[in-house]
């Protein structure tokens, strides 16, 4: 996962969002947490492979620039206050 996944409170739990679109919706942040890290295991698991059965030396692709690898951290959205909530009632 990069930085373009958040987790968010939903009306339903906490909503993973991935580029702005709601994808998955847990009961629990506990769980939603669980799963995200689970997943960014995986696509790290793959991407370490991938690049184990690159060839040692660089060959000519004819593209130039180099690979940039973005943050597997999600993004946390605090949870959600309402407003007749932060005020203490008397």
């Amino acid at each position: 996962m990069s930085n373009d996944t958040i987790l968010m409170p939903h009306e339903r739990g906490w909503a993973v969002l991935h580029n702005g679109t709601l994808t998955k919706v847990y009961p629990s942040r506990h769980l939603a947490m669980q799963k995200l890290k689970d997943e960014m295991s995986r696509r790290l698991l793959k991407n370490q492979r991938t690049h184990q059965s690159e060839p040692t030396h660089p060959v000519a692709t004819g593209k130039r620039g180099a690979k940039t690898r973005s943050s597997i951290e999600p993004l946390i959205d605090p949870p959600f206050q309402d407003e007749d909530e932060s005020t203490p009632s008397s």
